[in-house]
């Protein structure tokens, strides 16, 4: 890929020769504002985007991705049917011939456009913490792709609608072109006007290709429109200029994003600079009626470039970038983005990421606000994902709508409550909703404290797929767990291969075992946590259902302590059949714990945890005299302590001489009888240790005893 070029720009500036000039000229900003910056609109202001009262602003936006503009991945339409390009316009045309009936068609689009977001959706996303809009868009929308110069009421309308919505919550709203006049990119999300058909040799079938002819000279295309780059290009800035004109005064638009995505080949005749000149040739048509706005480009290659965009060509704009699939730290290409903003003194915002696990989501979003760059996220709502915040079920009839989108004939009754079923499912309380999401974008803990997924208690049963939520490494570990880069079309939640239920790097199947959902995929070293609350002082029985084809082994720990030994999973014949394993006598006292399940070898899937409470203990205590021993005795790095009763589990409490503890051992004795502890951190002196020993009916509580330890 083409490396971005960036370019530097001076400025130059009146400089005073004396304190009291330069006082003088803050003083009088102050009073009458920047030349040329309207009060109560968004502005940039160096390298920051500022509010409405001039505060600093870091977007945290969330993209209304899917409905304005229907993509066939987010409809799930291109899995059977992927050969075609599947943009926008065709699916709107394909649902037309499905439908026939001009009310059907009309029903069907009012369904699907009032559910998808609602004016309580909006209100959530302000209670969620985000305080921006993205709103893409199709230009035809506003002005039917036949008829330019024509305009339609009832598209503005609608933007009028989401933009009042955000305004009463508080929230900015981005208005995002996503798709131009001739289409800005062969992409289908681009809806570009020309396609045309190729023979693929390698899968051996035809596919349906774009052209970008908003860039593009095309002589078929040509032929067939009279249009050109020339005709696109005009036609662009001046619908550009009839939303400024009506938005003008619009205080809750924080700016407008000119085009989404560009893509262009050089060799197919089309430069940088014939890019960069439409961009100011739409700035242009809209500073003719709007002064107050700011401008927002994103470069070529799907906004992964700033070629072109530098140096600046007016003060009120704003860099855009888009990225997925890579790294969450700080590489070549984050480091070359934020270069060029601070040599051109201008904000740098990315205005699209996502499609990646939730722990790829919070460490990205990190780097982000780490180098004050702000963020709209995509994925609000999808069919069938466990991306985006709010998934849409799949119904059998709407699964024939996919299975048969482009046969004909086609069963129309049942295709016409398949595409019902998706309209009537988007509404935001028939989605499935995952927290994690919003948690690992908008919760200021998701990467310090884990939070119960669901409430656990024991007694009772946890599911293994209802592990805590929070960060890789807090909540739970696993080897692989997001994607860092373009995997050219492979499994789609590569870092949850069996793409059920969650968005983490955990990998959960759906089952017929538990609550339906098994944890599997395990390997060496991985683990979960679970926030537990235990109602009942007792000895448990716990009985793990688990599918182990290999020899997996596991260990289960108690608030950092280990509650188990290790221990052999019964082995099954396969994947789908599930036995029982017992553990017995695990002493769990009352109040809050951290439960962690630990893959010691192997794969397994797991199920479920059922935690029984065996008999009672004794609720007496007895002390035992001069029945502890501490060897050597002196010590220096390491002290073994024996005692009498065997144990299932030992507590070992340190105090240096003042009463202070230095240390606390719990963990299951290998031979019931002793343990040795590691003190190359404790300082030399004399210390008391206190040891307590847990058997399945009791609880022994030794006399205390001292040991010296020496340097």
């Amino acid at each position: 890929m083409k490396q971005p070029a960036f370019y530097t720009v001076n400025k130059t500036g009146i400089i005073s020769n004396t304190a009291f000039a330069m006082a003088f000229l803050w003083v009088m900003v102050a009073i009458i504002g920047i030349p040329g910056r309207a009060r109560g609109f968004f502005q940039t202001s160096g390298q920051n985007i500022m509010d409405n009262d001039n505060n600093p602003f870091l977007v945290r936006g969330i993209n209304l991705s899917g409905w304005l503009i229907p993509e066939a991945y987010i409809l799930r339409i291109d899995r059977v049917h992927n050969r075609h390009l599947n943009n926008p316009s065709d699916i709107r045309n394909r649902i037309k011939q499905i439908l026939i009936q001009e009310e059907d068609i009309q029903t069907f689009w009012e369904t699907y456009h009032c559910n998808f977001v609602t004016q309580s959706d909006i209100a959530d996303f302000k209670v969620q913490g985000f305080n921006t809009v993205r709103v893409p868009f199709n230009y035809r929308l506003l002005s039917p792709q036949d008829t330019p110069g024509v305009y339609d009421e009832a598209g503005f309308l609608k933007l009028d609608e989401i933009i009042g919505w955000c305004k009463s919550q508080g929230l900015a709203v981005i208005l995002d072109m996503h798709a131009c006049p001739g289409g800005q990119s062969y992409a289908p999300h681009s809806d570009p006007e020309y396609s045309y058909w190729y023979w693929d040799n390698s899968k051996g079938n035809w596919y349906e290709r774009g052209v970008a002819v908003l860039w593009e000279n095309n002589p078929e295309y040509f032929q067939a429109t009279g249009r050109t780059p020339a005709f696109h290009k005009q036609r662009t800035a001046d619908i550009w200029r009839k939303i400024a004109e009506r938005y003008k005064d619009e205080t809750a638009i924080l700016g407008y994003e000119l085009i989404n995505e560009p893509y262009f080949y050089e060799s197919a005749g089309v430069t940088y600079a014939d890019m960069r000149n439409l961009f100011i040739q739409i700035s242009s048509a809209i500073r003719q009626v709007d002064s107050n706005h700011i401008i927002i480009v994103e470069g070529n290659l799907f906004a992964t470039s700033l070629e072109g965009l530098t140096p600046p060509w007016e003060e009120n704009l704003v860099l855009a970038f888009h990225r997925y699939w890579t790294s969450t730290g700080l590489d070549a290409n984050m480091q070359n983005y934020i270069d060029a903003r601070e040599q051109n003194n201008v904000p740098l915002l990315l205005t699209e990421t996502g499609e990646n696990s939730h722990p790829w989501y919070f460490e990205f979003k990190q780097l982000l606000e780490n180098n004050n760059i702000g963020w709209c996220w995509w994925g609000f709502k999808k069919v069938d994902t466990l991306t985006a915040a709010y998934s849409v079920a799949i119904t059998q009839d709407y699964q024939y709508v996919i299975d048969n989108f482009r046969d004909s004939p086609i069963r129309q009754d049942q295709a016409k409550k398949g595409l019902m079923d998706l309209a009537n499912h988007l509404a935001t309380n028939q989605c499935t909703y995952f927290p994690g999401y919003y948690a690992s974008l908008l919760d200021e803990q998701f990467g310090t404290i884990a939070k119960p997924y669901q409430a656990n208690s024991v007694p009772g049963i946890i599911y293994f797929a209802d592990y805590d939520m929070g960060n890789q490494g807090l909540a739970y570990y696993d080897t692989f767990y997001k994607l860092t880069e373009y995997s050219g079309g492979g499994t789609e939640f590569e870092w949850n291969a069996g793409g059920a239920y969650r968005n983490d790097g955990v990998d959960i199947w759906k089952v017929a075992a538990g609550n339906g959902y098994a944890v599997g995929g395990t390997e060496n070293g991985e683990w979960l946590r679970y926030t537990i609350n235990v109602t009942q002082k007792g000895n448990y029985d716990v009985t793990l259902s688990a599918a182990n084809p290999g020899n997996a082994q596991m260990q289960i720990y108690l608030d950092g302590s280990p509650l188990t030994a290790i221990f052999n999973l019964p082995q099954t014949n396969s994947w789908e059949e599930w036995r029982s394993f017992k553990i017995s006598n695990l002493l769990i006292l009352t109040g809050t714990h951290a439960l962690e399940t630990r893959i010691i070898k192997g794969d397994a899937r797991l199920a479920a945890m059922q935690f029984s409470l065996g008999p009672p203990p004794a609720d007496d205590s007895s002390e035992e005299v001069e029945d502890t021993i501490a060897f050597p005795n002196p010590a220096r790095d390491h002290v073994t302590f024996a005692w009498h009763h065997s144990a299932t589990e030992v507590k070992i409490d340190i105090f240096n001489i003042s009463g202070e503890q230095v240390m606390r051992i719990r963990e299951v004795p290998a031979d019931g009888h002793r343990t040795t502890c590691d003190l190359t951190t404790v300082a030399p002196g004399i210390y008391i240790y206190k040891i307590t020993v847990f058997t399945p009916n009791r609880k022994i509580v030794y006399t205390p005893g001292k040991v010296a330890i020496i340097k």
